[in-house]
């Protein structure tokens, strides 16, 4: 009798995540055929402007000349497995030209994919709108409350420590709270030194 081969969490999110990379690759190489391969008969995506789209949407996009991409790379991959169903998050840069006028944006993005018996294909996807500029370094902020095989690639060290260095503007906003804190701690000490001043106006004794 064959083997049977056990598939691990491990494995499960491996494999989602160089999907999702390779669907971002055939995006930006119109690979019709890749496409047609990956994305579920049922497939809908849903978009940060409200917009949806069909399998057969994408596919005929991808045949046309209007949308030239220079970058469609996704970033901070996080996957979420519930049996036969994972989730991927993820940041995706998109830049290029669309019928001639250039585009430059990130957003974030959820992708489901479902396990089938020809594989994992891709039945759901939604996006933010774009990021302003000054949040475009963020993390998603659900890595902080994640643990086990499915962490993404930039908090999986060896010591099992996050990284110590903090996204700009996240170490801008730190600034930010240390700043106030320490006008707090001066108005307490001004606080103090002008109480005996005050309980003498107010004719306030000290028992």
């Amino acid at each position: 009798m064959a083997a049977v081969k056990n598939v691990s969490a491990d494995d499960d999110c491996a494999a989602v995540r160089s999907l999702d990379a390779f669907y971002q690759a055939a995006v930006k190489a119109k690979d019709v055929a890749a496409l047609d391969r990956l994305l579920a008969a049922d497939f809908i995506l849903v978009t940060g402007a409200g917009k949806t789209f069909t399998k057969t949407d994408l596919l005929n996009e991808a045949r046309r000349e209007r949308i030239r991409y220079e970058k469609q790379d996704d970033s901070n991959q996080t996957v979420r497995l519930w049996g036969d169903t994972a989730v991927i998050t993820a940041k995706l840069w998109m830049k290029g030209t669309e019928d001639g006028r250039p585009f430059d944006k990130r957003v974030w993005f959820s992708d489901t994919y479902v396990r089938t018996p020809a594989g994992w294909k891709y039945v759901f996807g939604q996006s933010s709108p774009p990021l302003p500029n000054h949040v475009r370094d963020f993390q998603d902020p659900s890595h902080l409350m994640m643990t086990g095989p499915c962490l993404p690639y930039n908090l999986r060290i060896a010591n099992g420590r996050p990284p110590r260095k903090l996204p700009t503007a996240a170490r801008s906003y730190r600034i930010a709270l240390i700043c106030c804190l320490l006008h707090l701690l001066e108005l307490s000490k001004l606080a103090s030194r002008l109480k005996p001043e005050f309980s003498r106006i107010l004719g306030v004794t000290n028992n």
